[in-house]
C-alpha cells in the first residue's frame, strides 16, 4: 500500500503564486485559469511518492532536504520538503524571472 501524505501550502507559497497568476491575468484569463489548475494539481500530486523529486542542489551542501519539482516545461518550480506524513511547499518559483 502506498503511503499518503497531506500537502500544505506555506503562507510565502501561497503569494508567491497568487502573484504569478494575478500577472498572468492581465494578459490572459484562460492562460491564468490553466495554469492555476497545473499548480493545484501538481501539488496535489505530492501527495503520492513526493521523494520522486530531487534534493535541490543548492541545499545538499548544508544538509538540507529541500526538494525541487518544475512543472510547464520547466517554466516553474515548486521547492517543498517533507515533514513526516506532510509535504510542505515553501516556495513557487518562476524560473523566467531573475
Amino acid at each position: 500500500m502506498t503511503k499518503k501524505y497531506q500537502a500544505r501550502i506555506e503562507p510565502e507559497a501561497y503569494y508567491q503564486i497568487i502573484n504569478s497568476i494575478s500577472f498572468i491575468k492581465t494578459v490572459s484569463l484562460k492562460a491564468a485559469n490553466i495554469l492555476f489548475q497545473i499548480i493545484l494539481e501538481s501539488i496535489n500530486s505530492l501527495s503520492e511518492f513526493p521523494e520522486r523529486f530531487p534534493i535541490t542542489e543548492r541545499y545538499k551542501l548544508f544538509g538540507s532536504s529541500e526538494r525541487q519539482m518544475t512543472i510547464v516545461k520547466g517554466r516553474y518550480s515548486i521547492l517543498y520538503v517533507i515533514e513526516g506524513d506532510t509535504v510542505c511547499v515553501e516556495y513557487f518559483v518562476d524560473s523566467r524571472k531573475k
